[in-house]
């Protein structure tokens, strides 16, 4: 799963988008939205085992104990040294264009299945 992660970090910092606009911090919005989508999926399985199991849990309890410490370990572990890493492994890529579609409906899934389990 973390190898995911990581090609879904490198496929965020390396895009267009970012090639265009803010290239020198292309890693840091690329940081930002990875954390952003595992914390979403942390939340989303933390909510349906509390209503699975029918437990009352507080979200500051969630917070302070789930997601800040994936801020603090992607922190860490994802920063532009990872970038130029991670275009080694994938400068050869077959399957660009498929990989990035599976990229799209993960973060779609991820988004909606927050928004319907966590928010609503």
């Amino acid at each position: 799963m973390i190898r995911f992660f990581d090609y879904l970090f490198y496929r965020i910092a390396t895009s267009n988008y970012f090639k265009k606009t803010a290239h020198q911090y292309a890693y840091i919005y690329a940081y930002g939205l990875v954390t952003l989508l595992e914390g979403f999926n942390i939340l989303t399985i933390i909510k349906l085992f509390t209503f699975i199991l029918n437990i009352e849990i507080r979200t500051t309890f969630i917070l302070l104990f789930c997601c800040i410490p994936l801020v603090i370990i992607n922190m860490c572990r994802l920063n532009e040294i990872k970038i130029t890493q991670l275009k080694e492994i994938y400068k050869e890529e077959r399957n660009r264009r498929r990989n990035g579609y599976i990229i799209i409906i993960y973060s779609l899934v991820t988004f909606v299945l927050f928004f319907r389990i966590v928010v609503f």
